[in-house]
């Protein structure tokens, strides 16, 4: 086996190559022994929630499962969630004494506890015993500035973090391979568009995509070559996901069907009644695109030109050439201006 450091450090916002990522640590960690013996989970959000355990029983037992011994294997895994949650104590920069023992420590909170328990862990980790630790966070910033610097000094850190503006097309292709679909980067990017880029929601989709493909074709027979998939069946059954919602919406609205318009509006704010704002810039940029195809289209540029110039998929930018027949020049720019005094 390669020399594992003692402390991995995996977060950002891309959950599933958070998972894949530990899930790979931990099989390279155990070599053939049992998880059941050697892999011990916790959550720092479960450790200091107050329910049926007091949050300093929790504390008392994590700290306990990392200073004992390994129990029928000759190492120990602590994979700890949510390490953002863990943050620097105030005012207080030295470590109490003890700090690991309720009973030696009984008037520190069980989070201030836990924290400098950690950080003495990870500026010095018991033998045989490897930290794998997870957060939810896209900057440096959102952890405890301590426990990074000690976990920097000892350990490895990899981050998976997708911005708006991130398009794993290479990403999609390749899943999409391993679940037997052929797509081509065309393909992906409209997928994209559909469902966003987190690779959680993509891969659910092509999961799915896989599975009613398999069915059309050969029932319950495997394949053994890859499907290649088509726009239409795209837009048939990648329903779902959010963004399709709001595909869905600025199409209606495109297409002056304010009845579908206001039934998928509905649904939207239903499930989140605070994205009305995001839900507007959408719906405004949509109609800022018709009005510039429209502007476009008086300097006699040919479609692949406009197309260009929109930055579009093919698919999405010939829908939305189609979609500005609905409206003349002058709708679109009161409809602009109007949005824009909104």
């Amino acid at each position: 086996m390669n020399a594992v450091k003692p402390i991995q450090l995996i977060y950002g916002n891309q959950q599933l190559q958070i998972d894949e990522t530990v899930a790979t640590l931990i099989q390279t960690l155990l070599e053939n022994r049992d998880a059941e013996f050697t892999v011990q989970r916790f959550d720092v959000s479960e450790l200091l929630k107050e329910d049926g355990e007091s949050a300093d029983e929790k504390v008392d037992h994590f700290c306990l499962s990392c200073d004992t011994l390994p129990f029928l294997s000759d190492r120990k895994i602590i994979r700890l969630e949510h390490l953002e949650k863990l943050k620097s104590p105030r005012g207080q920069e030295n470590e109490p004494q003890d700090v690991g023992s309720r009973i030696a420590s009984p008037s520190i909170p069980a989070g201030k506890r836990l924290f400098f328990a950690m950080r003495k862990y990870l500026v010095n980790p018991p033998h045989d015993c490897f930290f794998i630790l997870t957060a939810f966070a896209t900057r440096d910033q959102d952890l405890s500035a301590p426990l990074l610097n000690a976990i920097k000094q000892r350990g490895r850190i990899q981050k998976f973090v997708a911005y708006d503006d991130d398009n794993p097309i290479a990403w999609t292709i390749a899943r999409g391979r391993q679940k037997q679909l052929s797509l081509t980067p065309q393909l992906a990017q409209l997928l994209i568009e559909l469902v966003g880029n987190d690779l959680n929601i993509l891969d659910q989709e092509l999961e799915k995509l896989s599975l009613l493909s398999l069915k059309s074709v050969n029932g319950d027979t495997p394949r053994h070559e890859s499907l290649r998939i088509q726009e239409e069946t795209l837009l048939e059954h990648v329903r779902g996901a959010k963004s399709f919602s709001i595909f869905r919406i600025t199409q209606s609205l495109s297409q002056k069907d304010l009845v579908k318009a206001l039934e998928t509006l509905d649904q939207i704010l239903l499930e989140n009644p605070s994205g009305y704002v995001g839900l507007f810039v959408l719906v405004s940029r949509q109609f800022r695109t018709l009005l510039r195809i429209h502007y476009f289209q008086q300097q006699n540029l040919p479609p692949q030109t406009i197309l260009s110039k929109l930055k579009l998929h093919p698919f999405l930018g010939k829908r939305l050439v189609a979609q500005a027949r609905f409206f003349t020049l002058d709708e679109l720019e009161q409809i602009v201006i109007h949005m824009a005094d909104l």
